[in-house]
């Protein structure tokens, strides 16, 4: 008798039942590394939404204001939810679902299901998304209109369709208005049209009627508001001088990393330390370049398309704009992305054999761990002040940087008057962050807890599991302080004090 599932056909638990345990699997993974507001850009965007809401339309005076497809996305949130940690993710989660769709359908279609559910499994796992799932940054927008704009321009070339090179067209202008970064598409783009790829030369003139639609939309209402036709050019310039390779002298570095948090090695070498040894990405690169590299010989067209987007992606923004953007993991999550895609063609052809499954979980099993392992609170001792402010009616003084962390949050429970920036009186309440994110200014009289002050409520940032096996195995004693703090990071507490 043949097995029925519950929906009544035959095999069809069978075929949900993986994809429903990868999704659960992904579920998890960005539940237990929930993050939320880090007062980064993220505040930028907030600030933005906010000035929306308070005065619509908004005209915005920096280039994190002109980033529409996050800022009136959080904008409606806010409007829904009310200004909170929930509204201001809630935009990023909604891209990520749809990336990792677009994927596993896109693969599935050219590759077959067993593709498509390892490609959304190596993705789907992949700590840059997982991480920056509940972070309020660009990555992961932009990452879902260029990868939708590849795979659009992919099956309008092989079933020209008119429509899907519109779309592709505006999927990237949107990735461009949203950073500029995504200018690396049209790259491949003009590398394909010379080339004569697809055999249509006239879907690439659609392509561009598309991105002129939807970027079009953006320069002109930012021309109608502000008179310059060149608003976002200017402004985004002004982003590019304040924070550029050409500023790295004014930041403080920490012995064996950047200021970035990546292995501090040479200009020329760092793109590469990035793909291949940085925790974002696991062993995906490692698996993934040998495979992207097969399929540009003799793999499939959507596998040679995909990983020569992932090739081009990476020498734009790591090389051709060197003096222009700095080295950061973040900026080629398209590229791991896409590069993830050859990967998830070729293992899946090769499914029987014993290295192409632990291949798959040596990746996920890193992916899990690198995901264990990182930093999920920075702002741990700015979001226990905002505890401690709503659980006592008495006004809390505390630190110049820890008040900046938490001064947003405050705002949006709406208890901004009860914490202070001041040092503290006798018979004051103090609460003191032994590690704010901005650190405790060297000229501020409270360096550390008087001795004679009464502690009323503290709280101790949890160690993650892998600290622990960095502790037991003494990374102190062999590598630099920068390299040993991400490992085995110091202790941090904050703690609210009577002072006597």
């Amino acid at each position: 008798m043949a097995h029925r599932s519950p929906a009544g056909r035959p095999g069809e638990w069978a075929r949900t039942f993986p994809v429903v345990s990868v999704i659960l699997l992904l579920f998890i993974l960005i539940l237990l590394s929930w993050t939320g507001y880090t007062e980064s850009d993220d505040r930028a965007y907030a600030e933005a939404a906010t000035a929306w809401m308070e005065n619509f339309p908004h005209l915005g005076t920096d280039h994190h204001a002109l980033r529409h497809a996050i800022v009136l996305p959080t904008a409606l949130f806010f409007w829904v939810f009310g200004r909170s940690e929930i509204g201001l993710v809630l935009p990023i989660l909604i891209y990520l679902v749809a990336t990792l769709t677009v994927t596993f359908m896109a693969v599935s279609a050219v590759a077959g299901r067993s593709a498509g559910l390892l490609a959304l499994l190596l993705t789907g796992t992949m700590p840059a998304l997982v991480l920056g799932a509940t972070l309020s940054f660009t990555d992961i927008p932009e990452t879902f209109f260029i990868v939708a704009s590849v795979w659009s321009f992919f099956f309008a070339c092989r079933d020209r369709r008119v429509g899907l090179f519109l779309l592709s067209g505006a999927m990237a202008g949107l990735g461009f208005v949203t950073r500029e970064t995504s200018v690396a598409i049209l790259v491949l783009y003009g590398i394909l049209f010379v080339r004569g790829y697809g055999g249509y030369r006239l879907g690439y003139i659609w392509m561009g009627v598309g991105f002129v639609l939807s970027a079009g939309l953006d320069f002109g209402a930012l021309w109608a508001a502000s008179g310059d036709p060149f608003y976002r050019f200017h402004v985004s310039l002004m982003g590019v001088e304040a924070d550029s390779p050409l500023m790295q002298d004014r930041f403080k570095t920490t012995p064996g990393v950047d200021r970035f948090g990546a292995l501090a090695v040479s200009r020329g070498l760092k793109p590469f330390v990035i793909a291949f040894l940085n925790q974002q990405f696991g062993l995906l690169f490692w698996f993934a370049v040998p495979a992207a590299i097969v399929a540009a010989r003799r793999g499939p067209s959507a596998a040679r398309l995909l990983g020569g987007a992932a090739a081009v992606w990476f020498a734009v923004l790591f090389y051709a704009m060197a003096d222009y953007l700095n080295v950061i993991a973040r900026y080629i999550d398209v590229a791991a992305v896409a590069i993830a895609v050859p990967l998830a063609i070729w293992l899946a052809r090769h499914w029987q054999r014993r290295w192409a499954k632990a291949s798959v979980a040596a990746i996920v099993a890193v992916n899990c761990l690198a995901i264990a392992g990182a930093d999920t609170q920075p702002l741990f001792g700015e979001k226990a002040v905002a505890v401690f402010a709503r659980d006592r009616n008495e006004l809390i003084s505390t630190d110049p940087g820890t008040f900046q962390g938490a001064a947003l949050l405050l705002e949006w429970e709406g208890l901004m008057g009860r914490v202070l920036r001041q040092p503290p009186s006798i018979g004051a309440l103090y609460a003191f962050d032994s590690r704010p994110r901005r650190g405790i200014p060297a000229g501020w009289p409270v360096q550390r807890p008087g001795p004679g002050w009464q502690e009323l409520a503290r709280q101790d940032k949890p160690v993650n599991p892998l600290a622990y096996v960095a502790r037991a195995l003494g990374v102190r004693r062999y590598l630099p302080s920068g390299i040993a703090d991400k490992l085995d990071p110091p202790a941090h507490f904050v703690a609210l004090y009577r002072v006597r």
